[in-house]
């Protein structure tokens, strides 16, 4: 399994240099080694055609441009090489309204801090194990939404 992860290309965007210290390490631990760094959701845009990511981990709320824009803005671009890539929101902000908007925005997972490897590992292995067609319309673009994820979407914010 070790050499499947080898191969696997991952984005990290999160404005804190010590976060992305420990999802790097977390992630090399877990046997990824292609790993790439943004420090906002606007830099994360600049580096994806260099990076090309088989996934996105972001942070939601940074500088510039915060996760939730990053991803809405990821996902509404149908002619980008990218728009369809898994993201996982890795964030402390987890008051319901915020979970709602990243699932609203297309996020495939959802993460809080503090996290363990395990955590981190069984998100991405759900990313990548999980048979959700990629949906576009004209209210959502995104990961086909689990039941769990319709009724919440359906909430009033």
């Amino acid at each position: 399994m070790a050499s499947v992860l080898h191969d696997v290309r991952i984005l990290i965007v999160d404005d804190h240099r010590n976060m992305r210290t420990l999802i790097k390490a977390a992630l090399y631990g877990l046997g990824f080694s292609k790993l790439f760094e943004a420090a906002d959701g606007r830099h994360a845009l600049e580096v994806m055609s260099e990076a090309r990511p088989d996934l996105v981990i972001t942070d939601f709320k940074m500088p510039e441009m915060n996760g939730l824009d990053f991803v809405t803005e990821l996902r509404r671009d149908a002619a980008n090489p990218f728009t369809e890539v898994p993201v996982i929101m890795l964030t402390g902000h987890t008051d319901l309204h915020v979970v709602r908007a990243c699932l609203r925005a297309g996020v495939n997972e959802f993460l809080a801090k503090p996290f363990t490897a395990q955590a981190l590992l069984d998100r991405i292995r759900r990313c990548a194990e999980e048979d959700r067609p990629f949906i576009r319309s004209a209210a959502y673009t995104g990961p086909w939404p689990r039941m769990s994820q319709v009724e919440g979407l359906s909430e009033a914010s």
